[in-house]
């Protein structure tokens, strides 16, 4: 296909990633935060901003503020309730500024946070920016999609990662992990997601260490946000992914997910309910006892990655005591409460998973393969691919599928695009991954969905362009996923 200086990415709200034009290079700028250790020549507007701190809520944190060139802006402290206020002054050039943590405690293990975790800062208008693992996901992944950290990349990054773990963020109280402000309403819900992937983070290190291959938190998370690079955690993804890692998370996900559907999540191996509700009360001024995380209720999304990662462990172990677990999982509705699953869920749960963890960081090639199709399979047309606060449309019955996107404002180059200037664009599949020998034609340039038809059942690989009025086309999306029933 054909690409011009002047063409340019289509930015999908499916799961289509893409980039715009990389941020022009600015100058030393200042900060000026109440928290600061480190100051920078005054230039630029001064923005004001504050944040939470939390796998489980961490104090005493350092937050270095760096812009996209990679200059230290300003380090700031997170406080006794595990938030940061700044006021700095970067210049438009510096956009988007990473926020990234070092040290700390985590209320909840009481020691420093097991991964490195950051944020981002999209724009100077951003008055809240939350730092935790959901963000620290975001962050990554957007820095790998084509053209590195963007606006329009950070957009794609928090539909891939949120489209399909959630952990338990109900997207109508919390559709941003890092914008949304943290009230007595969702500061429940958000420290408990939060902790339970850390927690998936940290025992997929955990596992794999002990098969005898070196492993931390950081390297895990870098792998996952490779993988999550085309919205699916499947073994498969940009430079630096790892299938035994992503097949680990996978299934000690199912453990996780089932510890936290009934409020049992472990910590360390010990149920830590009290403590995550301890940590709540401590950092939350104003929060009552029926705020706490007895009363996060169960989502559609939450139940889809439970039903998915078990799935993936039974390719492990077809044990009847893992199958029970399955059968339980189909019999929880929607907004059950933590002691309405306990109710449905057999005692042994948790234990039922081990099998399948013990076995799956020393499974061959082949398993790990299956494990990470299974979730990648299943995931595609499950209630996580399209909730509240992703736009994308699940797969369709009857031999198609649908998408659906928003037109992108610039070329590849920087310069502005009009709307007027679309004439249409190229949907192109095949049952393949890379290899897209179908096309579909969308010649109106102002549509923003469109059904693909006369398909037969299968797993279907797609990609799209956009082209102008003058017939030049633009570079390809990444790659993206369709189930026809």
């Amino acid at each position: 296909m054909r690409n011009s200086t002047h063409g340019f990415f289509l930015r999908s709200i499916l799961m289509i990633a893409l980039t715009l034009g990389l941020a022009a290079c600015g100058d030393d700028n200042s900060v000026d935060a109440g928290h600061s250790s480190r100051l920078a020549n005054t230039i630029g507007t001064e923005v004001v901003f504050t944040g939470s701190v939390g796998d489980g809520p961490v104090t005493g944190a350092s937050i270095n503020v760096i812009s996209v060139r990679g200059h230290t802006l300003a380090t700031l402290v997170s406080n006794s309730q595990a938030t940061y206020h700044a006021r700095v002054r970067p210049a438009m050039a510096d956009y988007p500024l990473r926020l990234v943590v070092s040290g700390g405690i985590d209320l909840v293990t009481g020691r420093q946070p097991d991964f490195q975790m950051e944020s981002v800062m999209a724009r100077a208008t951003e008055t809240i920016v939350n730092i935790n693992p959901f963000s620290t996901l975001v962050t990554q992944v957007a820095r790998r999609l084509p053209g590195g950290l963007t606006e329009a990349n950070i957009s794609t990054a928090k539909s891939l990662v949120m489209g399909r773990l959630s952990f338990g963020l109900n997207r109508s109280a919390l559709p941003d992990p890092i914008s949304t402000p943290i009230t007595a309403h969702n500061v429940a819900q958000m420290v408990k997601a939060s902790e339970a992937l850390g927690e998936a983070v940290r025992r997929t290190r955990d596992q794999i260490n002990a098969s005898g291959q070196p492993m931390n938190g950081n390297t895990v998370v870098r792998a996952l946000a490779a993988d999550m690079t085309d919205g699916h955690p499947d073994g498969l993804g940009r430079p630096g992914v790892n299938p035994t890692v992503t097949a680990v998370f996978n299934v000690v996900t199912g453990q996780v997910l089932v510890e936290a559907l009934s409020n049992n999540l472990r910590v360390d191996g010990v149920i830590a309910t009290g403590v995550i509700d301890q940590s709540i009360l401590s950092t939350f001024a104003g929060v009552r006892s029926n705020q706490l995380t007895d009363s996060v209720r169960v989502t559609a999304d939450l139940l889809t990655e439970a039903r998915v990662a078990v799935a993936a462990a039974q390719v492990l172990d077809s044990s009847g005591a893992l199958a029970s677990v399955a059968n339980a999982l189909g019999n929880i509705a929607v907004s059950a409460t933590p002691a309405g699953v306990a109710s449905v869920l057999p005692a042994s749960s948790t234990n039922s998973l081990n099998i399948a963890i013990n076995r799956v960081s020393t499974a061959s090639t082949a398993q790990v393969n299956a494990v990470n199709q299974t979730v990648f399979a299943m995931g595609d047309t499950g209630s996580g691919s399209a909730g509240p606060g992703n736009d994308g449309t699940g797969t369709t019955a009857g031999g198609s599928f649908s998408l659906r996107w928003t037109a992108p404002a610039t070329r590849s180059d920087g310069t502005p695009l009009s709307l007027s200037e679309i004439n249409g664009y190229n949907v192109y599949y095949g049952t393949s991954r890379g290899n897209y020998p179908n096309r579909h034609v969308v010649s109106n340039g102002s549509a923003m969905n469109t059904t693909v038809s006369g398909l037969a059942s299968g797993v279907y690989y797609l990609v799209m362009t956009t082209y102008d009025s003058a017939g030049r086309e633009g570079q390809r999306s990444g790659e993206v996923t369709k189930n026809v029933p």
